[in-house]
């Protein structure tokens, strides 16, 4: 199992009131990861400028998830939004560049 994907669903799985968002059966291993690849890809069109201090910045992500509100991953991308804000820097930096998709 893919350890970030694990850390979600533990991190999820420890906060009652997220339960429900686990139990809908769609926040499986392959769909959770695929829908992470699009969101980078999605990310990655938008050409932000390059920050010095962050591999990435959730604003602009939230920018990113806002434009594609209508994707069906958007329940996926709700559950990880969850654990991102519990993520250190160095752990954020780590998970953003193993997602997959060198866009």
């Amino acid at each position: 199992m893919n350890k970030w994907y694990r850390a979600c669903v533990e991190y999820n799985a420890s906060v009652p009131e997220y339960h429900a968002l686990l139990h809908k059966n769609v926040f499986t291993e392959d769909a959770a990861l695929a829908s992470i690849k699009k969101l980078k890809h999605y990310y990655n069109e938008k050409n932000f400028p390059r920050d010095s201090d962050y591999e990435i910045r959730m604003d602009r992500l939230i920018t990113v998830i806002r434009a594609h509100e209508t994707e069906e991953e958007m329940e996926l991308w709700r559950v990880w939004m969850k654990y991102f804000v519990t993520m250190g820097g160095s752990e954020w930096k780590e998970f953003w560049s193993d997602s997959g998709c060198s866009c």
